[in-house]
């Protein structure tokens, strides 16, 4: 599962360099190479939570292998297409195979965690993601530099199918098939919670706001830190490049330490105080005055992810064994997604209409909303422990 989960990262982070390429070559205009990058999110955005639900009824395992051979088709089909219409339709096939995948690895995860070590073991599980993060754009320039631009695409078909047989004849289907007890024995495919309940469970609706809002920020610094860096402070994009790089790099190194200090302390105040520092270190962008502190304020930014992600994490493991695995994870992977593809389209519109400094500002406020959010669940918990 944890290989699964690297190499659909990889994968979706690989390829998207080399997408104007292909947009380009079959004369696709900016609007289209929009719509290509927008694609696989639109596409992750409908199938993670359906997967994720129908995985819980019908079992994870037909989800998983069905959906890495349609990543490896559509991967290699990015090889052998030329028109703007095949390409988008390639992207979103890939994005359907991504979004069956995606919630259910989570749901593995999450039904194999011990009660006492939940928070550990999908913050274990995020450094595959991070991991992904990390090395798939390089991965992607050293395959096309060596071979030749359709080499990242053939040794991505290649991975996932490989990874499908390994599934197919190794990994045992869940215990928990049909199940939103956490696998207790007595429960049907009737058992599936209806989407009325799962929508309507107040944690869930609680966690997804906040991790719409700071999924916001998130890619909001991802996509215009290296522009403030260059043009504002006057880095070079190398030294661009390493200052964000450390926001990835710092999530992925303290992410696990943090899944084991969530299962020690109050959750709700580890994402609290995370998302605290996140927001802080929003707006601290615009303070920031060289490569220096650019990086100290990114590095804070993947502290405080690692603090408050294996916490959330841990929480939506708890709301699934009631409601169900899949759909919940299905549901709170959605809202990432949902952040991380409107936070570049909103921020950038800022960038236009109010600057750079001002749109670091915007998200931090944003940033202590989603804050604010929480802090109202940790001010309940504290009143019903007093009246308790």
């Amino acid at each position: 599962m944890f290989v699964t989960n690297v190499i659909v990262t990889i994968g979706l982070v690989m390829i998207a360099p080399l997408l104007p390429v292909f947009a380009q070559r079959a004369g696709a205009s900016g609007a289209w190479m929009g719509a290509l990058f927008a694609a696989d999110m639109v596409a992750r955005t409908v199938a993670m939570p359906l997967c994720g639900r129908a995985s819980d009824r019908f079992g994870r395992r037909p989800f998983l292998i069905l959906g890495l051979i349609l990543f490896a088709a559509a991967s290699f089909s990015f090889t052998q297409t030329s028109g703007k219409a095949t390409l988008l339709a390639v992207r979103t096939l890939q994005g359907v195979g991504a979004g069956m995948v995606i919630p259910v690895i989570m749901a593995y995860f999450g039904e194999f965690a011990s009660t006492h070590r939940v928070a550990l073991t999908m913050g274990t599980l995020n450094i595959s993601f991070f991991g992904g993060l990390a090395v798939g754009p390089f991965l992607g320039g050293l395959l096309e530099s060596r071979f030749s631009l359709e080499a990242p695409f053939y040794f991505l078909a290649a991975a996932a199918l490989l990874n499908a047989g390994f599934i197919f004849w190794l990994l045992p289907e869940s215990a928990s098939r049909g199940r939103t007890d956490g696998g207790r024995k007595g429960g049907t495919a009737d058992s599936v919670a209806p989407w009325r309940a799962v929508l309507s469970d107040a944690t869930l609706r609680r966690l997804c706001t906040h991790r719409f809002l700071v999924s916001f920020g998130v890619s909001t610094a991802w996509a215009f830190v290296p522009l403030y860096a260059v043009k504002v402070l006057g880095l070079s994009t190398y030294d661009a490049g390493i200052a964000v790089g450390a926001i990835t790099l710092l999530t992925a190194v303290l992410i696990s330490p943090g899944g084991w200090v969530g299962d020690r302390v109050d959750q709700w105040l580890l994402i609290l105080a995370g998302t605290l520092i996140l927001s802080l270190c929003f707006g601290a962008v615009s303070w920031s005055k060289g490569f220096w502190a650019l990086a100290a304020v990114c590095g804070t930014m993947g502290l405080a992810q690692a603090c408050y992600m294996p916490a959330a994490y841990a929480l939506i493991v708890g709301v699934g064994r009631g409601m169900g695995m899949g759909a919940s994870l299905g549901v709170y992977s959605t809202s990432l997604t949902l952040g991380l593809a409107v936070g570049p389209l909103v921020s950038g519109m800022l960038v236009d209409g109010f600057g750079l400094r001002t749109t670091f500002l915007v998200t931090g406020a944003l940033g202590l909303f989603a804050a604010g959010t929480i802090l109202k669940r940790v001010n309940l918990k504290k009143v019903t422990a007093g009246d308790s």
